[in-house]
């Protein structure tokens, strides 16, 4: 089956094909009689609250035993549909035919199954941000229901997730943030790329020394097997079920492997041991999904040093190519190891290996030695394959109580371009129009990887949420989302977090199915009933798409 089109204005193509069967597998855990779509992406909330707790413990601050835990989540289109399914209660066969009250309905127009705290209407459009927020006490009692880690949720459209979490009574100075992916660019097999004997800086402040791993499942039965010391000899072999959770508390080394039976998310919670208040945090990209060039967004500060580490998997050295505002210089990357590159001031940049080998790469900020607990945050670059023209910042506030703003957006593009930003995400508000059509609040002429920061001065909420950067003549760039040496204080309510931002991609594709002619009524895909498959084609981006093919053999 090919369809080809050359609407230019079309932002959706939906094509529905109908199919007698003969022998069929079913779906087990999808009714036929579910009502509402099901959902694009599938989304588990990361980073459990007792992880966390024991992370902040480990580094040395003395926790309350009572943390914040909030989940933001941004819509890209009009129309989104979120359902949230708490674990508390066990999770939904199918989250568009849910059954148990606990679980939410969002932006369906039916006010009677949920709508989204803080909306005076169910509607989630572009832009539409929902965010939940609230204080989960521990030891984690299962009967009371929380927003909380573990959570499951899924959207019919695309959208961006954060998630933070902190000590309540320590505040933000020591907290974690991470882009939650959603569960299908999840892997099977993850490897660390600066664990516990990394000593980096060399002086007294090693940020990697204390070095942890938080693994989800996203399916019943998933065996998962970490070797922590990266000698070869799996160490630990565990069993998790469909949203459960696994903390390796400390003692990871560099090269350490993660491998499972089933789609895993992995996270890297890092830290200063006596420093209190040094801790970082990232979401590991699997090992399939690895590239040989990667781009950031972020720079050093005039105040502090913000440091790229490369990991090189491979069993000989790697030469890294470093491109920034100041030129192109060569890193040496022993086989097996990592090695550190400083940002210079105010510049992005673009790291590719000389001949093509892959490697990972995660940036730390304020990793200056004696002086690394002030603005502390990092972030994992992405592979060059997975960037787009535009990217939509899932949580940006400029502090926790909003009264300053010293986390903004940051942006670099990897061609000269003209950056647009359009601060509430939502196409038809801004006073300026691109040419396309679509409104936005204002523009950035830049070059090759300089380094944008991006604060809303617009809406004068001191809040970058929902901040969606693009460009329209298909230069790619790359995001994150984090506090600014040079803007925000050293203590509360300054966010020591910030996140990659994921991309938008230029399309979504998805396919479904359903039973349309059930010959004996039984709700079953049986021999002779008549299944119809539907495939939905979105343009996510900000440019029209002359020509559209969609095939499926």
């Amino acid at each position: 089956m090919r369809v080809r089109t050359s609407a230019r204005a079309a932002a959706l193509i939906v094509v529905a094909l109908a199919v007698v069967l003969g022998t069929v597998l079913s779906d087990p855990y999808r009714p036929a009689w579910a009502a509402l779509p099901e959902p694009e992406q599938i989304f588990f909330v990361p980073l459990p609250e007792a992880a966390v707790d024991a992370a902040l413990t480990s580094v040395g601050a003395s926790t309350t035993g009572t943390m914040r835990s909030v989940i933001s989540i941004t819509a890209v289109a009009d129309g989104t549909i979120l359902y949230y399914d708490h674990w508390e209660d066990g999770f939904e066969s199918a989250l568009e035919a849910s059954v148990q009250p606990s679980t939410q309905i969002w932006g369906d127009g039916d006010p009677s199954n949920g709508i989204p705290p803080g909306f005076a209407a169910d509607v989630l459009d572009a832009g539409s941000i929902v965010i939940l927020e609230n204080d989960v006490p521990l030891p984690r009692d299962p009967a009371g229901i929380f927003f909380d880690a573990g959570d499951r949720f899924g959207a019919t459209l695309p959208v961006a997730a954060t998630r933070a979490v902190w000590d309540l009574g320590i505040g933000t100075i020591a907290a974690g943030a991470v882009e939650v992916p959603d569960t299908g660019t999840w892997g099977l097999d993850y490897e660390v790329p600066a664990g516990a004997d990394l000593l980096y800086p060399s002086g007294s402040d090693p940020m990697f020394e204390y070095t942890s791993l938080v693994i989800t499942a996203s399916e019943d039965g998933t065996t998962v097997v970490i070797d922590t010391d990266a000698d070869g000899i799996d160490d630990l072999t565990i069993p998790l079920d469909r949203g459960q959770t696994h903390h390796v508390d400390g003692g990871v080394l560099t090269g350490a492997t993660v491998s499972a039976s089933g789609p895993i998310m992995t996270q890297l919670v890092t830290g200063d041991i006596g420093a209190t208040y040094e801790s970082r945090f990232y979401t590991l990209v699997p090992t399939s999904s690895w590239s040989s060039t990667y781009y950031t967004p972020v720079g050093s500060s005039s105040a502090n040093e913000t440091v790229v580490v490369l990991y090189n998997p491979d069993t000989s050295a790697l030469a890294i190519d470093v491109t920034t505002l100041g030129g192109t210089v060569s890193v040496n990357v022993p086989a097996g190891s990592a090695a550190s590159y400083v940002m210079p001031v105010n510049s992005g940049g673009r790291f590719s290996s000389s001949d093509g080998r892959p490697f990972q790469a995660l940036s730390g900020i304020d990793t200056d030695d004696g002086n690394s607990t002030a603005h502390d945050w990092g972030f994992t670059l992405l592979p060059s394959s997975s960037l787009t023209s535009s990217a939509l910042a899932g949580w940006g506030p400029g502090s926790s109580d909003l009264t300053g703003n010293g986390s903004p957006v940051w942006v670099t593009a990897n061609a000269p371009t003209r950056v647009y930003v359009d601060y509430d995400g939502d196409p038809t508000t801004g006073s300026l129009t691109d040419p396309n059509g679509n409104s936005y609040d204002v523009h950035s002429d830049v070059t090759s990887f300089q380094s944008l920061k991006l604060f809303d001065t617009v809406n004068g909420d001191n809040d970058q949420t929902g901040t969606r950067a693009y460009t329209v003549d298909g230069t790619l760039i790359a995001a994150a989302w984090g506090q600014d040496p040079d803007t925000a204080g050293p203590g509360n309510p300054y966010l020591d977090l910030g996140t990659t931002i994921l991309p938008i991609p230029v399309f979504s594709v998805f396919k479904s199915a359903e039973i349309a002619d059930d010959l004996n009524g039984n709700g079953y895909a049986e021999s002779g009933d008549t299944i119809r498959y539907t495939i939905r084609v979105s343009n996510d981006g900000p440019t029209p798409e002359s020509v559209v093919i969609v095939q499926d053999d």
